[in-house]
């Protein structure tokens, strides 16, 4: 008959237990953990990488709407027949038809102005002598260059300047008799420009206008320490002062191309967009992309809080599934003392815990 005996397992064996048993989980939990860090950086990675792709696309969007807008206004060939209610007389001396029709412009402004986008003509003869003006910009002999090209080609030629505003010009020739006799500019504002673009684009729009020195006239235009100031801006109290914060980033003069900026705990991308190439005049697209960055920012979370929660997991369900076949492998450790003393004779019941 077998001797019967509980054997109590002994310090070094509740150390065996708990030393393999955790190091097992510790290991698989490592690697868990390398491996959820890995998707979270990947995830966020590609996140970042798919926002910034969007923004690309919709800067693309932006600068074909903006040169849309400029191609159109550039396109758009002003018919100075309808201007005219009657035809020329074809008997009349070229000076006495651009006199004509200098007459006829007076008489029908109000009613130009009221029934088109034209807020400002000029009529120069073939030698660049003005005959007559009308509306808000007078002549000051800016028109020379303009003048020379029109009159040596005999075709149209366009044109923006911007001082108190941006204006948009179209400069023709005008043949009596199948005679090149002179040529008429036309100014069109540009500000409708600012309306198109914050309908296309939801964000704030504004134009601003390089200056040699600052404008006492409106000095709540001027953006300080750049040279330039607003000709329009919408939504202006709240944009000027983002403009004017962001200008002390930027002393030098407004960046040519994107950036980021916070503004009172809101994320903002400004976009600049120059007028025919001229970087002295830049529309400025001002987008709040808070809401965006807050999109990838929650996605980013939720990629870690899954690394989070498979690391717990799988941590759990490794000492749920070890722990047993442990304890059978902790008690088969306590009988080799006895196989080793070949003590086969005595039977050693385990106790299980």
């Amino acid at each position: 008959m077998g001797v019967m005996f509980r054997r109590t397992p002994d310090k070094k064996n509740k150390q065996f237990f708990f030393s393999l048993l955790w190091k097992t989980i510790v290991a698989v939990s490592f690697a868990t953990f390398l491996a959820s860090g890995a998707i979270v950086l990947f995830g966020k990675l590609t996140l970042n990488k798919n926002y910034e792709q969007e923004r690309i696309r919709v800067r693309g969007v932006y600068q074909q709407a903006f040169e849309g807008i400029l191609k159109r206004i550039k396109s758009d060939r002003i018919d100075i027949g309808w201007l005219i209610p009657t035809f020329l007389d074809i008997s009349l001396s070229d000076n006495n038809a651009l006199l004509a029709i200098a007459d006829i412009m007076k008489k029908n402004w109000f009613k130009i102005e009221l029934q088109s986008d034209i807020e400002s003509a000029f009529l120069f003869n073939k030698e660049g002598r003005l005959i007559g003006e009308w509306g808000s910009i007078s002549y000051q002999g800016q028109f020379s260059q303009w003048l020379d090209y029109v009159k040596k080609n005999e075709t149209t030629f366009d044109n923006i300047l911007c001082e108190e505003r941006c204006v948009h010009f179209h400069a023709t020739p005008f043949l009596h008799n199948g005679n090149f006799i002179g040529i008429f500019i036309f100014g069109i504002d540009l500000t409708d420009t600012v309306v198109q673009m914050k309908n296309i684009t939801g964000a704030n729009i504004g134009i601003l206008t390089h200056q040699q020195y600052p404008s006492n006239r409106d000095p709540y235009k001027n953006i300080p320490p750049w040279a330039f100031k607003i000709i329009a801006l919408t939504d202006f109290e709240k944009s000027t002062a983002l403009l004017k914060a962001f200008s002390q980033q930027h002393p030098a003069g407004p960046p040519q191309k994107t950036s980021l900026f916070e503004f009172k705990n809101k994320h903002y991308e400004l976009i600049p967009l120059p007028f025919n190439g001229n970087n002295k005049t830049l529309l400025y697209i001002i987008e709040d992309i808070s809401r965006g960055l807050t999109d990838v920012q929650k996605a980013t979370a939720l990629y870690a809080i899954n690394g989070l929660l498979s690391l717990v997991l799988s941590g759990g369900v490794l000492l749920v599934l070890l722990i047993r076949p442990t304890r059978k492998l902790k008690n088969l450790v306590a009988l080799f003392p006895l196989i080793a003393r070949k003590q086969y004779l005595i039977t050693h019941k385990p106790q299980l815990i």
